[in-house]
């Protein structure tokens, strides 16, 4: 599985660079990626096969605005939107989805 959407981190697209991992509850996560090009950005998650998607999330894409996402603070701060690393306005945030 991976995630693939319409900002260079998520291959625009184009590329399926983002793929996720399964875990234990049949969770799949896809850690530590930094978007800092945008803070709003369409995404899908698609199945691969191999290194070829097999079948995309049907439906509108999903949409992502990382600014009104809650802060996890238990994560390390990291550059976001061209910002400094330890900057207070730098944050992490998660997207917990279902499909």
């Amino acid at each position: 599985m991976c995630v693939v959407g319409d900002v260079e981190e998520l291959g625009n697209w184009k590329t399926f660079n983002c793929q996720m991992t399964w875990t234990e509850g049949h969770i799949w996560v896809l850690k530590d990626l930094l978007v800092t090009s945008k803070s709003h950005f369409g995404y899908k998650y698609v199945l691969m096969e191999g290194a070829k998607p097999s079948t995309w999330e049907a439906g509108q894409n999903r949409l992502a605005d990382l600014r009104k996402l809650p802060v996890v603070e238990s994560s390390p701060s990291f550059d976001m939107f061209n910002e400094r690393k330890g900057d207070a306005s730098a944050k992490s945030v998660e997207i917990f989805d279902v499909w």
